[in-house]
């Protein structure tokens, strides 16, 4: 069994920047929110659910995986249906 796991932070632009931007197609509630909705898709679970594994902090949405492949689609939705400010992966060490 692994003694790590993997974390991955996406960090977008404010709604009020998507919404300033003309040639952004912002979802209308914000690229934050709707990534967020996705990745609670792929895991499977309500929010209430994935307190745990998927975090939402305005802006920002952090997702928890015991196993890398877990984030390959979760990141290929990142990076075709946003524009991502900052996305960062790291793995951690036991427990989070």
């Amino acid at each position: 069994m692994s003694d790590h796991g993997w974390k991955l932070v996406v960090e977008f632009d404010s709604l009020e920047k998507q919404q300033q931007d003309p040639v952004s197609e912002y979802f209308v509630l914000g690229d934050a929110a709707e990534f967020y909705r996705f990745a609670l898709q792929q895991w499977g679970v309500e929010a209430e659910d994935a307190e745990d594994d998927i975090k939402w902090d305005g802006d920002t949405v952090t997702v928890f995986a015991d196993v890398l492949d877990y984030l390959h689609d979760i990141v290929g939705w990142v990076m075709s249906q946003t524009i991502p400010k900052k996305l960062t992966l790291e793995r951690i060490e036991e427990g989070r």
